[in-house]
């Protein structure tokens, strides 16, 4: 199984997301967030493997939180 998160300021983005990856029986979407706040707070006690981050984002850019990810595991894998 395939663990993954999805970052977006936006919900509905969420929710289209979450609803695609869900059709496939190997993924797993274990947690979604709206802010990179959130990220930072509860990502680092999070397992997954893959982390779906939108690119522009208030606060801190989908960028910035894959360089902070690759920090926590060089093997997750960012799709922006």
């Amino acid at each position: 199984m395939i663990r993954v998160i999805i970052v977006d300021d936006e919900p509905l983005a969420l929710v289209s997301m979450k609803k695609h990856l869900n059709e496939f029986d190997n993924i797993e979407v274990i947690r979604t967030f709206t802010t990179a706040k959130d990220v930072l707070k509860e990502g680092p006690t999070l397992d997954f493997q893959v982390a779906f981050l939108d690119v522009e984002m208030p606060g801190m850019s989908g960028l910035e939180v894959a360089q902070l990810l690759k920090t926590w595991d060089k093997n997750i894998c960012i799709f922006l």
